[in-house]
């Protein structure tokens, strides 16, 4: 959940993922892995991207009611 987040608040700002890296001051390559899910920023990094997009850590961890309506649509597929 935290990848797709980050992404849509990326893509909502029009950045690309090296536009995103350059103002937080890391790789794009990072940003990548955090978008995939492969990686969580540091602390500190963090606490960059909740002021850039001005958000919170519970941001990123709040499920949504748009969020369980795609996971139920992925279920249903798998099983069809």
């Amino acid at each position: 959940m935290y990848g797709k987040r980050l992404r849509e608040l990326r893509i909502s700002l029009g950045y690309t993922q090296r536009q995103l890296a350059d103002r937080l001051g890391i790789s794009a390559e990072s940003v990548s892995m955090y978008e995939l899910g492969k990686r969580r920023p540091q602390k500190e990094i963090q606490k960059r991207i909740n002021h850039l997009f001005c958000v919170t850590d519970q941001y990123f961890s709040q499920e949504t009611e748009k969020d369980r309506v795609e996971e139920l649509m992925m279920e249903i597929k798998r099983r069809i």
